[in-house]
C-alpha cells in the first residue's frame, strides 16, 4: 500500500516509478496526470481492464508474470509497453502501441511463470 502521505501529490503527478517492490498486485494509482509508469522487476500477473490512468504513455512491466495484457480502451493513451521478461506464450500486441517484448530475454533470477 502506497502512504496516504503522498496522496496530495497524485493530481499533478506525472511520473511514478515502483520497480523491485516485489509488487504481486497492480497498485491502487488515482493520478489523472500520470504519462509514465514503471512497475518493472515486480511478481504482478495481471494488468485490471478497468485503469483511472487515462493519460497514461508509457508503462514499463519487465520482469512481473504477466501472461495476458487489458484491452486497448483500459490505456487510451498509451503509445509504449514494454514487457520482456513475462510469462507470454507468444508475442503480446495491442492496437496502436508499441509493445517492446525481448522472447529470449528471462526471468530474473529465473522465477517460474506458473
Amino acid at each position: 500500500q502506497i502512504d496516504e502521505a503522498v496522496s496530495g501529490l497524485w493530481p499533478s503527478l506525472q511520473i511514478l516509478h515502483l520497480a523491485g517492490l516485489g509488487l504481486t498486485l497492480w497498485p491502487e494509482i488515482w493520478a489523472p496526470s500520470l504519462e509514465v509508469l514503471t512497475l518493472d522487476d515486480n511478481l504482478i500477473t495481471e494488468i485490471p481492464a478497468e485503469l483511472a490512468l487515462d493519460g497514461l504513455k508509457t508503462l514499463e512491466m519487465k520482469n512481473n508474470r504477466l501472461s495476458a495484457l487489458p484491452p486497448r480502451e483500459s490505456l487510451p493513451a498509451l503509445e509504449t509497453l514494454e514487457v520482456s521478461g513475462n510469462c507470454f506464450e507468444a508475442g503480446p500486441s495491442m492496437e496502436g502501441v508499441v509493445v517492446v517484448h525481448d522472447m529470449s530475454q528471462t526471468r530474473a533470477g529465473g522465477d517460474e511463470c506458473a
